[in-house]
């Protein structure tokens, strides 16, 4: 059974998982999120984001329990996707947890990686754990074992949700980039 913590209870909860300092700013930030949901946009120009820019996104209600934090992600009406934010002794962790419709696993969930600094209070990156590369490595993603995933946020104004990927060899002998994806949430206007 899950439980839903209030706000106060919640950043008092997620503050005695004692990590670093930067990290224990950035999650009692996103606790100022729990219980909103917020409309964003793809700001990235990347040609295969395309259906992205198309649909509504909506992140949230956020929901603060005991152990993490999460963010389910709406597409248009693809309700799939949710981030877990897991601050642990050490390093938070991000986790995407994806699902079928029945509830069930997707079979590429449950990727992301830990932080591997201490990152700031607005910002902290997660290169791509060992899990997850075995996941991609199984599931015939090879681009994505050296992904980096970052979460930022200015309270009261802006979430943003990113994904880069340095370019391959073969990219780099055509002068092209790599992968690069952002969401910005606009916090001024909780929905």
């Amino acid at each position: 059974m899950k439980r839903f913590i209030p706000l106060p209870f919640a950043a008092l909860i997620l503050m005695a998982c004692s990590g670093p300092a930067a990290q224990n700013d950035f999650t009692n930030n996103l606790t100022t999120l729990c219980g909103k949901s917020f409309a964003g946009q793809v700001v990235s120009t990347d040609a295969v984001d395309a259906d992205w820019r198309a649909e509504a996104i909506i992140a949230g209600p956020v929901v603060c329990e005991v152990a993490a934090i999460k963010m389910p992600l709406a597409v248009g009406e693809n309700t799939s996707r949710t981030w877990v934010i897991i601050p642990e002794k050490r390093r938070l962790t991000l986790k995407h947890d994806h699902r079928h419709e029945d509830g069930t696993p997707d079979a590429v969930s449950w990727y992301g990686g830990k932080a591997k600094t201490d990152g700031t209070a607005t910002r902290q990156e997660f290169p791509v754990d060992d899990f997850s590369i075995a996941l991609f490595e199984k599931e015939g993603l090879p681009a994505s074992v050296v992904n980096t995933w970052a979460m930022e946020i200015e309270p009261g104004a802006m979430f943003a949700y990113e994904l880069s990927r340095p370019p391959t060899d073969t990219q780099k002998a055509a002068n092209e980039n790599g992968r690069f994806f952002r969401i910005e949430f606009d916090l001024t206007k909780p929905l």
